[in-house]
């Protein structure tokens, strides 16, 4: 260290400091005494302005305490906002929501509220209401890749081992996929239940005809984007086929793992409205599920199970509404944390009919 030290090279006198040249100084005007007392005035008087200001407000009623409650409100909202666009809330669910939150600085007892509101808002089947207590013809649809078939065999073989395998039908719509029929089809076989291919609607209501006297029909079609053409005519082969009189029951495949505005499109392209129910699917590759949860909110409908896995039947479980709010508000990690002051922009009045 000394060998350092004594190796530096010794510091060069540093040049007076500069001054300013003559003619930028007389451009710099001199501030006389009358100059600062106007300006004393001037801050005085605009003092004087927001006091009295104050103290009419005070007087109309709307003091102390409405200064005291505006910023808890506003504390309080942002902070739902933040949650709810956080967990993959569309901005407009959240705007319904957030200002409902309630006047409290609690964190816990606002965190507890938000899940109050989003589980009670939830439509979840009860345990007499799923999909294998309920008897007639159940069709699965969804987009492409949304899991319709591996649910199809999860729903079927819970139901063989409760009603046994001769209560149950097994139908394909899919003609255009050879590996999901041999898919479905292995399962079949493990089964003990034959599956049938329909190719049209007119092979479909002669299959529905032939099966009548099962306690349950299950129906896998094909995975049609929310943008193909051939949407309406599979819509139009479902709702012209009966089983016991009845119409088909279709239920809507959500990706647990898609994004709030895709999920929205799949809706409303497959007539959500008019559905039976939902099941979510693929809650394993999802690290938000807020997207799924809005749409379910957004279109009233009932959730009858979830997914989490391709293992049959294994990766089937129950809807929970508490346990669905619990996953879908779970914290951001930080990279993606949005801060209050960020999400304060999207603090408006309440639309819609989500009850708080």
């Amino acid at each position: 260290m000394a060998a350092v030290l004594a190796s530096a090279p010794t510091p060069k006198p540093q040049p007076p400091a500069a001054t300013l040249p003559q003619e930028v100084a007389r451009a710099v005007p001199a501030r006389d005494d009358t100059q600062v007392m106007d300006e004393l005035r001037s801050l005085r008087a605009a003092l004087s302005d927001r006091i009295a200001a104050l103290e009419l407000n005070i007087a109309s009623g709307r003091g102390a305490a409405a200064s005291i409650a505006a910023p808890v409100r506003t504390s309080a909202t942002t902070r739902v906002m933040t949650r709810l666009l956080m967990s993959g809330f569309s901005p407009d669910m959240a705007r319904r929501i957030a200002p409902h939150a309630p006047d409290t600085s609690d964190l816990a007892a606002t965190d507890s509220w938000l899940h109050e509101v989003v589980a009670s808002n939830l439509r979840c089947a009860s345990a007499l209401d799923g999909l294998m207590e309920s008897q007639g013809a159940v069709a699965l649809v969804g987009p492409t890749g949304v899991g319709k078939t591996t649910t199809v065999a999860k729903l079927a073989a819970r139901f063989a081992v409760r009603y046994g395998a001769a209560q149950l039908g097994l139908i394909t719509l899919d003609s255009y996929r050879i590996g999901a029929q041999e898919q479905l089809r292995s399962y079949s076989r493990i089964l003990g239940v034959p599956m049938h291919v329909a190719q049209d609607g007119a092979t479909l209501r002669e299959l529905l005809a032939s099966l009548h006297g099962k306690r349950l029909v299950l129906i896998d079609t094909c995975g049609l984007s929310q943008r193909d053409d051939r949407m309406e005519e599979m819509l139009g082969i479902l709702g012209s086929a009966r089983f016991g009189g009845q119409p088909i029951r279709r239920v809507l495949l959500l990706n647990a793992a898609s994004h709030t505005e895709t999920l929205d499109e799949v809706a409303r392209a497959w007539h959500a409205q008019d559905a039976a129910g939902a099941i979510l699917t693929k809650l394993d590759e999802a690290a938000r599920i807020g997207g799924a949860v809005d749409c379910l909110l957004r279109y009233r409908m009932t959730l009858f199970g979830l997914t989490n896995g391709q293992r049959v039947p294994e990766d089937w479980h129950p809807a929970g509404a508490r346990l669905i709010a619990h996953v879908a508000l779970k914290p951001s990690t930080s990279p993606f944390t949005l801060g209050e002051d960020e999400a304060q922009a999207w603090s408006e009045q309440p639309q819609g009919n989500v009850h708080a």
